[in-house]
């Protein structure tokens, strides 16, 4: 017996695992209620700045020509500091970024003398070539 009909039982623009009977309007299974969602409570929020980071926070909203010189110290001072924090932790992807490069520039010159050398070998087998056909 063949059976060639083709049926729908679902509902037209509806998705996969997004159940419509639900009281919230339906959303994706998993989504209305994390699973981590009864440890809220114990989650600490995250720690506001310090206050030297919340005065240069503060003081940076303001025009420069507004600032006294003492403002646009501490905003300098404050930048410089993170500024020179970043150089002496860099990121992953920094540290990263550093070693492809390296590997790159290694590569490259291994490759380079590579050329050379397949070119010197070209160059000495054509004047081989060439002194033998003239003996």
């Amino acid at each position: 017996m063949k059976n060639n009909d083709l049926k729908h039982f679902g509902v037209p623009g509806m998705r996969w695992g997004v159940r419509r009977d639900q009281p919230g309007g339906g959303h994706a299974v998993g989504s209305a209620r994390s699973p981590f969602e009864k440890y809220r409570p114990l989650i600490k929020p995250p720690t506001p700045g310090s206050a030297d980071h919340k005065t240069a926070t503060v003081l940076r909203s303001k025009k420069v020509k507004d600032m006294t010189n003492d403002e646009l110290k501490t905003v300098a001072n404050r930048m410089d500091l993170e500024r020179r924090y970043k150089d002496l932790n860099p990121s992953v992807s920094k540290r990263g970024q550093k070693a492809v490069s390296s590997v790159i520039s290694t590569l490259g010159k291994t490759a380079g003398a590579a050329g050379s050398i397949m070119v010197l070998a070209a160059m000495g087998k054509k004047l081989f070539d060439w002194y033998t056909s003239k003996v």
